[in-house]
């Protein structure tokens, strides 16, 4: 569509949030982005897809859209200009990451600007370093977020681990609940590094 559409706070807000986390549905856009009614909401999102800031597409069967930021919404936030491609193997986890933020923004009453996404994170890129799904800072303490569906390699999975336990204060690993195995490697490995504390994905996501 060609022309011009004035873009408000809030729709830069959804832009940002797009662009840290990667992909979304309606249902994270709603929360993050303060909408009052899906009415109201799905108006805004079209009118910033026919505008070309947003796309939707269906890349999962049964799965609701998900949407991205374009180029053209990261040249409004005055943010590099990428060829970013949904990778469907990680669409689940990159949602629930998602689901974990608005989780741990409700529970602490965070800012979003106490928060830093994994994308973020690598913005300084040191190679070697392991970057958590998120990190998020209170009071000068420093949290870190995991969001762990598949069961890593025991000694790649310490070594994040460690690397979470020297660099953070708290590190939260959030997992199904017939993990079983995993469950048993993190309470193994809780009495080498204290400062783990294990949520259940069922307990806190968006379903």
């Amino acid at each position: 569509m060609s022309g011009v559409v004035r873009l408000v706070e809030r729709d830069r807000l959804v832009l940002w949030e797009l662009e840290r986390w990667r992909v979304m549905r309606a249902k994270e856009i709603k929360v993050l982005g303060g909408f009052n009614g899906d009415r109201v909401m799905y108006r805004r999102l079209r009118l910033l897809i026919d505008y070309g800031y947003l796309e939707r597409k269906r890349y999962i069967y049964g799965m609701a859209g998900i949407y991205t930021i374009t180029n053209k919404g990261r040249k409004e936030l005055q943010l590099p200009l990428k060829n970013q491609r949904v990778s469907i193997a990680l669409i689940e986890h990159d949602l629930a990451v998602v689901d974990s933020y608005i989780y741990f923004k409700k529970r602490f009453s965070l800012d979003r600007k106490q928060v830093t996404s994994e994308k973020e994170l690598r913005e300084d890129f040191k190679p070697g370093t392991h970057y958590p799904d998120f990190v998020f800072t209170i009071d000068d303490k420093t949290y870190c977020v995991e969001v762990e569906f598949t069961l890593k390699n025991k000694t790649r999975l310490e070594n994040n681990i460690k690397s979470n336990y020297l660099e953070y204060d708290t590190q939260y690993w959030i997992i199904k609940k017939d993990s079983v195995r995993l469950m048993k490697l993190l309470q193994v490995f809780e009495e080498t590094y204290p400062n783990i504390e294990i949520l259940y994905w069922e307990d806190i996501c968006l379903c």
